[in-house]
């Protein structure tokens, strides 16, 4: 019979009077408990070396929805009261039967062996497949789909599921095991490739807008944006599932364009007079040159050569000043904090890389360029073996002394290695160094250590103690008598880069008057 033919016999009056004939039924009582948590039931128990066996699911195909269709719901029902029946009949006693969805079981057991699983399952799988059921004087052939998962708590939902979607387009009888985990992987990456990709076509990744809360001031300082693609419910989807996907498919970029862009939307209303932008770089900040406000030979190759200051002026027709981050850092502390008043100061960040910037005669040091001394080259220590992290120099500061190059030289992050007093003695010997070279070069009037690195409460006694052993008392200051008030700590609680950047804005919008 065609498909078109038996949708006629669905809607006539026949077909009508006949489900009106047929007698209703309720199903018997057997368990139907939440699986899930039967699992964490048995796995908690005294018995941890328990192996979970289970069937997932039963599923009798499209032929009991024909039956739905055909012969109405309560022959639809007495159908799954018949086979959970035959099931339960047929299943050893320390076997327990689920019904899971509509037309879907499930059988969990532990301490039982694969083999007299299998061999139980598709025995009972046979005997109902094998002989008509009997509804109302109908005799209704049924088959059965089983899949069969051996895993822990953990992952054995998740196994079963997945070889159910395997079995329902592959055979009757699947078993999971570790190479269906690369068919989950792949079916993810596309399914996330092509939810982006239909994101994108209708302008649903946007930015959201987290306020960041200063527990010590109670008030809202600044302000984050973050990406978050909108599903078909709604719903926002955090970049937790999509953002190492969208790499992958080389999709990144427009998702990061798409939410500058709608970023750009959101603020030309906003009333905004200048803005100041603390960048990351290298950059280009020569007023003359034909490339100022780009982003220049940056190893975040996908900023490469982008016009920063040029994308915003063109978005939001305002003042942009820019310099790069830790620039702003310097001028935020010189213009509101720790060095203000002074005509000489250097502040130095030093976490996933190195940055300085560098205050000189009242004004943020520019040349050629900007300065660039997280890259100066160290004097290695005798006792350290480690060839260096940076991909340009090596043994430079950032190389021998960033957060990347402190995890690849011990095998562990900064933050687990707080207790090891070899990882920061050997980390103070650079950055002392370091100190040693710009004292020597700049004559600051205050040193300043920020960024993740310094977080380590005992690190400033140890730079301290470097600074002054490598000095050799060849400078004798009231500053380097005095080296707990010369090397110190931020002090604008980690706001020096937005205050900097509101400096950069207020100079930018004075200059263009």
């Amino acid at each position: 019979m065609t498909q078109e033919k038996f949708q006629e016999l669905l809607k006539s009056d026949e077909f009508k009077s006949f489900r009106k004939k047929v007698d209703s039924g309720k199903f018997d009582n057997i368990d139907w408990f939440n699986l899930e948590n039967e699992i964490e039931k048995i796995a908690d128990s005294e018995n941890k070396s328990y192996e979970y066996h289970k069937i997932y699911e039963y599923f009798l195909e499209n032929r009991f929805s024909e039956i739905n269709d055909f012969y109405g719901h309560n022959v639809g029902d007495k159908v799954l009261k018949k086979i959970a029946k035959i099931i339960k009949e047929q299943l050893p006693d320390n076997y327990i039967l689920y019904r899971v969805y509509s037309d879907e079981f499930a059988v969990l057991v532990d301490n039982e062996s694969k083999e007299n699983f299998i061999k139980n399952i598709k025995q009972i799988s046979e005997n109902i497949s094998s002989k008509p059921i009997k509804i109302n004087n109908r005799e209704l052939y049924i088959q059965i789909t089983y899949n069969i998962s051996f895993e822990d708590k953990e992952n054995l939902i998740e196994t079963a599921n997945m070889v159910k979607k395997y079995s329902k387009t592959n055979k009757n009888i699947a078993i999971y095991d570790k190479s269906l985990e690369l068919e989950k992987i792949y079916e993810k990456n596309i399914f996330w490739t092509l939810k982006i990709k239909k994101a994108l076509e209708e302008d649903k990744i946007v930015p959201y807008y987290q306020a960041i809360y200063n527990l010590k001031t109670e008030k809202i300082e600044k302000y984050e944006s973050l990406i978050r693609l909108i599903d078909d419910n709604n719903l926002p989807i955090s970049p937790y599932y999509f953002l190492d996907i969208s790499k992958k498919s080389k999709q990144y970029l427009k998702l990061t364009k798409r939410v500058i862009r709608k970023s750009f939307e959101y603020f030309k209303d906003k009333e905004i007079e200048a803005l100041g932008i603390g960048c990351f770089g290298p950059i280009d900040v020569n007023r003359n040159s034909e490339t100022y406000g780009y982003i220049t030979t940056t190893p975040k190759l996908a900023w490469a050569n982008c016009d920063i200051v040029g994308a915003f002026k063109k978005a939001l027709n305002i003042p942009v000043g820019f310099d790069t981050d830790v620039n702003g850092s310097a001028l935020g502390e010189a213009t509101w904090g720790i060095t203000k008043g002074l005509e000489n100061s250097v502040y130095i960040t030093i976490g996933t890389g190195v940055g300085m910037g560098i205050m000189s005669n009242g004004k943020l040091l520019h040349g050629m360029l900007h300065p660039e001394a997280g890259h100066i080259l160290m004097r290695k220590h005798p006792e350290d073996h480690y060839e260096g992290k940076c991909p340009y120099h090596k043994t430079c500061l950032e190389g021998l002394a960033a957060g990347p190059a402190i995890e690849a030289r011990w095998g562990k992050k900064g933050i687990e290695l707080a207790d090891k007093k070899e990882v920061w003695e050997l980390e103070a010997y650079y950055i002392g160094q370091a100190l040693v070279d710009l004292i020597l070069v700049l004559s600051p009037e205050k040193i300043i250590l920020g960024g993740g690195v310094m977080h380590q409460e005992h690190m400033m006694p140890l730079v301290r103690e470097e600074v002054r052993k490598q000095m050799a008392g060849y400078i004798k200051t009231k500053q380097m008598d005095d080296l707990d008030n010369y090397i110190v700590l931020p002090s604008l609680n980690d706001n020096q880069g937005i205050m900097g950047a509101l400096k950069l804005a207020v100079d930018e919008l004075e200059l263009e008057k």
